[in-house]
């Protein structure tokens, strides 16, 4: 068998990968940069595959699901006696069966000073980079409590590790029913360098769900910002660029490039959407925009009973493969740790490194061309 078809066709038994390190210390952190590479199928080409390419990859970061909520083992892990139980939060999910169907792989409980969700981001920062991800989209919902604690605390450790962070507002969440609060947010993280910027300097925005405001509105945000000294690169994530892209044509007509720097959606989740894809990429490259193409492995949300079949892996394949034959720009990972929808690529409970590892040899291909395959390795889904 043609062992490139093999690679990418033959997946089968869900967690079937070799044994990685999953504690977040500095020993295993160590080890992973002597590890990585020898059990893929390909050979990485670099120490630092991030680095490699002006083509970016971005995963999206989503707060909810740090690799630990509460710092305890076993049963006693929040994710264990609440997300993973159907009895878990008072019986809140009993009748969908819990809230969610898998976790990011358990640690030991880490004992220091140190907050131990600093070591756990800068653990998930290092798994990111060791696979080429240039940065997390983080998807900032709120401006209080831990989730923002949380986005400070992923500002500072990516700012460490020299990690890229796409500012991602969600408006969706408290930017939907307080839409006041952006300037001020994106006034306050210009001052971070690590905050992705285009090669002129704008500091690159790119909200989810853009479409909950008009054109306009945005127009009049970006006049703001440049008005108070900072000039953005809005790069909006709909839902459908192509039928938001005539709407930002109609509305703002000749100023509609002056507003729009690049664009992106969140996209399909089964086979046939990932063929269709191409073509919007495409299009939207001969507007000259700037082009983030989505790629996410399957789609499904016990919470909310609904289960999209992504037929294991192929529909993740064929949307890496649509964005590579449409020259995309950027890739956006959807997502990194969205375990409620099941989006995930992180090394998990149950689908282990699979996702993972498939994301690496997709990721070689989009920067640096298709690798060839070495050795023989079967994943499964």
């Amino acid at each position: 068998m043609n062992k490139t078809i093999f690679l990418v066709s033959v997946l089968i038994l869900a967690g079937l990968n070799l044994a990685l390190p999953s504690v977040a210390t500095a020993q295993s952190i160590s080890q992973q940069n002597n590890w990585f590479g020898h059990h893929l199928p390909f050979d990485p080409n670099g120490s630092s595959p991030a680095v490699q390419s002006n083509k970016k990859v971005f995963a999206h970061y989503f707060l909810p699901y740090p690799v630990s909520i509460n710092n305890r083992s076993g049963d006693h892990s929040y994710y264990n006696k609440h997300y993973l139980n159907p009895h878990g939060e008072n019986d809140k999910f009993l009748n969908k069966g819990g809230l969610l169907r898998q976790r990011p792989l358990p640690r030991v409980p880490l004992a220091g000073k140190e907050h131990f969700r600093l070591s756990d981001l800068r653990h998930e920062i290092q798994l990111a980079k060791a696979i080429g991800i240039d940065g997390f989209a983080v998807n900032i919902l709120s401006l209080h409590g831990q989730l923002w604690q949380q986005t400070l605390r992923l500002l500072q450790v990516a700012e460490e590790q020299d990690f890229t962070i796409l500012i991602m507002p969600d408006m969706n969440a408290q930017f939907k029913a307080e839409p006041e609060y952006l300037v001020p947010l994106l006034k306050y993280l210009d001052q971070y360098s690590n905050a992705h910027r285009l090669q002129d300097g704008r500091l690159v925005v790119a909200p989810y769900m853009a479409e909950n405001q008009s054109p306009q509105w945005w127009a009049d945000v970006i006049a703001q910002l440049n008005a108070a000294g900072v000039p953005i690169a809005f790069v909006p994530v709909f839902h459908d660029m192509t039928k938001q892209w005539q709407n930002f044509r109609q509305q703002l007509k000749s100023d509609t490039r002056s507003v729009l720097s690049g664009i992106s959606e969140w996209g399909p989740r089964t086979p046939l959407g990932a063929d269709r894809l191409q073509e919007r990429l495409q299009r939207m490259h001969k507007e000259n925009l700037l082009v983030m193409s989505p790629v996410a492995p399957q789609d499904m949300r016990p919470k909310s009973s609904i289960f999209t079949e992504a037929n294991n892996s192929e529909s993740y394949r064929r949307m890496w493969e649509s964005t590579i034959n449409a020259d995309a720009d950027w890739v956006h990972i959807i997502t990194w740790n969205d375990y409620s929808e099941s989006t995930e690529i992180a090394p998990s409970t149950e689908t282990g490194y699979a996702f993972y590892d498939l994301t690496a040899y997709y990721i070689h291909w989009f920067k640096q061309g298709k690798p060839p395959i070495r050795r023989d390795a079967l994943y499964a889904f």
